[in-house]
């Protein structure tokens, strides 16, 4: 679990690891540079399988993460954020997944959400148990199964090199496809066994994410000899389009946290929309749609009630 100025989430995090019906487990925290309360919160837990690392400087959750996969005695590695939950059966059913069978290079799921304030939105239930994706899924942006759900072998993961530290985003997808190279698909379990939390400073909603998350794709279309397609490289976006972008999300996980219930998560990201640096003319008529798409969804909130689920699927989120 690297973690990197998660006060306000981390508490929660490691309590959903120890409250696992799957009981064999280490927990290896790496704090990585944090300024705010993150070491104190994680200091108060005083259970022998956990345990803490602190970098004295932010690197990146990349080089947090090869510090916690060295220091690992378990066959197998789980990825986790520290803003983000495991529902009880997520260890011992990925377990059993790779245990079960040797088809498969790791197994990751589909993810629950969280909104700010923890109302939990759940996917469409699907007739299948687990979904067999693979390389392409993975380099076309097709994949179902969250990068922090995944569950891998430590020997596979040092085997393909560990994580790249070359940028701060975008590595699982790296790590993900070099591993998939090797030949075997990986699992999705269609149960949705982990929570990702939505939240306004998330990594994913930073200037760069998006384009920096291009990146691993076209290296992988490389390295296996493979022409980029152009559309790949056509869409690249450059930092005005990396800033609308940004700015329509935040506005619509406003919107969306305000519709499901959680109205002060909606004026989180609200604000954040508001005190952004792309604020400027050129991007008005975007907050302009956002702020008519939040008068929206309060008026559907209270007149006109309906699944979380529909909701969700409504904002493209699943």
């Amino acid at each position: 679990m690297p973690a990197y100025n998660a006060g306000l989430y981390i508490r929660e995090s490691i309590r959903s690891i120890i409250t696992q019906t799957y009981g064999n487990w280490e927990l290896i925290i790496v704090d990585d540079g944090s300024k705010d309360q993150t070491w104190g919160i994680i200091s108060e837990f005083k259970d022998s399988r956990i345990k803490a690392i602190r970098c004295d400087e932010n690197r990146g959750y990349p080089f947090a993460m090869n510090i916690g996969i060295a220091e690992s005695r378990g066959k197998y590695i789980a990825r986790m954020d520290a803003d983000d939950v495991s529902a009880p059966e997520r260890l011992i059913q990925q377990v059993g997944v790779l245990e079960g069978a040797e088809d498969y290079s790791f197994v990751g799921c589909i993810p629950f959400f969280l909104t700010p304030s923890g109302v939990k939105i759940f996917p469409p239930a699907r007739q299948e148990q687990i979904i067999v994706e693979n390389w392409f899924d993975l380099v076309n942006h097709r994949r179902l199964f969250a990068d922090p759900s995944v569950m891998i072998e430590k020997a596979l993961v040092l085997q393909v090199g560990g994580y790249r530290t070359y940028q701060r985003t975008g590595q699982d997808v790296d790590l993900w496809l070099r591993v998939l190279e090797m030949g075997k698909p990986m699992a999705t379990l269609t149960t949705p066994l982990y929570g990702r939390r939505l939240q306004p400073d998330s990594l994913y909603y930073s200037a760069s994410a998006k384009f920096l998350n291009h990146v691993p794709r076209i290296e992988a279309y490389k390295r296996v000899g493979m022409k980029v397609p152009s559309e790949l490289l056509e869409n690249l976006p450059d930092q005005s389009r990396v800033a609308c972008w940004k700015l329509q999300w935040l506005l619509k996980l406003s919107a969306f946290s305000i519709e499901v219930g959680d109205i002060r998560g909606g004026y989180n990201f609200l604000y954040k929309a508001l005190h952004s640096q792309m604020l400027c003319s050129k991007y008005m008529k975007y907050l302009l749609l956002g702020v008519l798409q939040i008068g929206l969804a309060s008026f559907r909130r209270f007149f006109r009630k309906q699944n979380l689920t529909e909701i969700a699927l409504r904002y493209h989120l699943f």
